[in-house]
């Protein structure tokens, strides 16, 4: 009968592993260490009978050296404190492993905390709270940054490993902690930058982001949190530039022209908070900006469709206020029409006619107008006596 070789460990009642070891099964049950003062502490301050073994069978004696070694490593780098004298393996300290064997133990390790979730999780709870030295950071960032670039290979496993995992509540809440309390050096964002530069994403993936956004909607919390980001925030002229370059040329398909519009008609009416600072960007719009507007929209053309949904808003739209239009009054005062806008404007009404629809909208809108202002006069008379 071939001997039976097993890597184990020992845990206190919380869970929390203090010894990894190997040997055959009457060795696993044997808790007593007499070689190891520090183990033997341990133990009699929790008693025997209180501490928790959990072993795996091995297909080999070396194989069982090997996968203690690399338990043993794992667990003090992730800060876990161990009794073991040794880095395991029969005390051979800086032994390294073959491909083979490291592809071996990591399969092992694996399948160990798939069949014992309750020891990953004991895992990570003995190193919350931790903080890495300066001196490892510094080891971590250079390891990122001098490794191979990541293979195609590599990327659709990663892809179909992540498919369809969704993380729990809980997790995103944590994520979110943590972006909240890390940010990025200059260094770190000017290295992203130009990871990102000329990256372009192909139709499907835009096609799958697309499906996997729709539907979704940002709480008002959100919407809140990303105004409130925005607010301040003053666009470079690099930018802008970038982004105009980045837009020139491209037309919405057909489908977006048509979701665009139908998001605007179920979109709530403005408010008057919201009217004042787009009437105040408006005022301090450049000239130059208004010159690029006009010739961007030089010789388009709005469709019937278009025209009959503006139509149907111009009549539905409320009465104008006293106020408004005063205010309408006091911006236009002092204006003249330059001798250009006046040709241009003629030049627009030049063989336009108007169709029987659209005078008969236009009438019953003036008298709506009309009806209004007249209830407005109405009232203020009654005030007055």
């Amino acid at each position: 009968m071939t001997k039976q070789f097993y890597v184990y460990t020992h845990a206190k009642p919380d869970g929390s592993i203090f010894y990894v070891g190997k040997g055959l099964k009457a060795r696993v049950n044997k808790i007593q260490r007499p070689h190891n003062s520090y183990h033997t502490r341990i133990v009699e301050k929790y008693g025997v009978e209180n501490i928790i073994i959990e072993s795996k069978l091995c297909e080999s004696e070396r194989h069982a050296l090997d996968l203690e070694v690399f338990i043993i490593r794992m667990y003090r780098r992730m800060g876990v404190k161990l009794t073991n004298a040794t880095d395991g393996g029969e005390g051979t300290s800086g032994r390294v492993a073959s491909v083979e064997q490291r592809l071996k133990m990591s399969a092992s390790i694996r399948l160990f905390f798939k069949n014992n979730p309750e020891s990953l999780i004991k895992a990570g709870l003995a190193r919350r709270g931790q903080k890495h030295t300066p001196e490892a950071r510094a080891k971590m960032s250079h390891a990122w940054e001098t490794r191979p670039p990541i293979t195609d290979e590599t990327r659709a496993k990663i892809s179909a490993s992540n498919m369809g995992r969704k993380p729990t509540p809980e997790q995103i809440a944590r994520i979110s902690a943590t972006n909240k309390l890390t940010k990025s050096t200059p260094a770190a964002r000017a290295r992203h930058s130009a990871a990102q530069m000329g990256h372009i994403v192909t139709p499907e993936a835009r096609a799958k982001m697309s499906v996997a956004r729709k539907g979704k909607k940002a709480s008002p919390e959100t919407r809140a949190k990303m105004s409130l980001a925005q607010k301040g925030k003053v666009m470079p002229p690099e930018a802008i530039a970038k982004i105009a370059a980045a837009n020139k040329g491209r037309k919405a398909t057909p489908e977006a022209r048509k979701n665009m519009s139908i998001a605007q008609l179920k979109r709530p009416p403005t408010t008057d908070q919201t009217r004042a600072r787009i009437s105040a960007a408006s005022k301090n719009q450049s000239p130059e900006s208004r010159a690029k507007a006009a010739l961007a929209n030089k010789g388009r053309k709005h469709t019937q469709e278009a025209i009959a949904r503006m139509s149907v808003a111009q009549l539905n739209r409320p009465p104008i206020t006293e106020e408004a239009r005063k205010n309408m009054s006091a911006a236009q005062k002092g204006k003249k029409l330059t001798p250009e806008h006046r040709a241009k404007i003629s030049a627009g009404g030049i063989g336009r006619i108007v169709s029987l629809e659209g005078r008969e909208n236009m009438s019953v809108a003036a008298k709506k107008r009309c009806a209004a202002k007249s209830t407005q006069t109405i009232g203020q008379t009654y005030e007055i006596f």
